[in-house]
């Protein structure tokens, strides 16, 4: 008899030693879900998560929440950062800039309530993903998987209506390109000689 998704729920929740209250595992749609909380929960049980920034948003914007008809007021987009221990080096990942209403489902009504929210958790799921490849590569997040649908959004359909906002985010967003030095990796000088003989050999050739 199979075991129900409750069942395998609190067995996942059991066997890793995590309390459910960290709600580090969701369902949704008959499958079992890792939250952004639970994916940062085990980025810091590697031992190679060394800290974040605050997520930095965009412009903000008004808009119709669809589930209501009320209008709330949104980020445009979302951009978060975590720092991981790299060959004995702390280096910085960035999430690519993730878009509000690439995202937000119709369907979903807490996209558009908590806005900011929400995009804070889809752009910390792709942060932490660029962060830790060898342990969340392939992984969606519970907040994520509930967008699955929301990229057929066709925004001239009257349900989701952006209009200009009285009031912007004023702070400046500043991202660091990534050939600065905190954002790269020197090698051993065994290793760099290495690739330089082999990239001269192949241009010899």
């Amino acid at each position: 008899m199979s075991k129900s998704l409750e069942q395998q729920l609190a067995e996942r929740y059991q066997a890793e030693g995590i309390d459910p209250l960290t709600n580090a595992y969701c369902i949704y749609k008959d499958k079992i879900y890792r939250t952004c909380a639970g994916m940062e929960l085990l980025a810091m049980r590697s031992g190679l998560l060394c800290g974040k920034d605050a997520v930095v948003f965009g412009e903000q914007i008004d808009t119709v929440c669809p589930k209501t008809g009320a209008t709330v007021n949104v980020p445009t987009s979302a951009i978060a950062t975590y720092y991981r221990f790299c060959m004995d080096k702390v280096c910085k990942f960035q999430s690519d800039e993730v878009q509000f209403f690439e995202y937000a489902h119709n369907d979903q009504r807490w996209h558009f309530e908590k806005g900011f929210m929400f995009l804070a958790k889809i752009a910390r799921s792709c942060a932490l993903r660029h962060a830790f490849p060898d342990i969340f590569a392939g992984t969606i997040s519970y907040e994520e998987a509930q967008c699955e649908l929301g990229f057929d959004h066709n925004l001239s359909n009257g349900n989701v209506t952006p209009k200009k906002c009285t009031t912007t985010n004023k702070s400046s967003r500043t991202v660091k390109s990534d050939d600065s030095a905190e954002n790269t990796v020197e090698l051993p000088k065994r290793d760099r000689e290495f690739a330089s003989k082999m990239v001269a050999s192949i241009f010899q050739k």
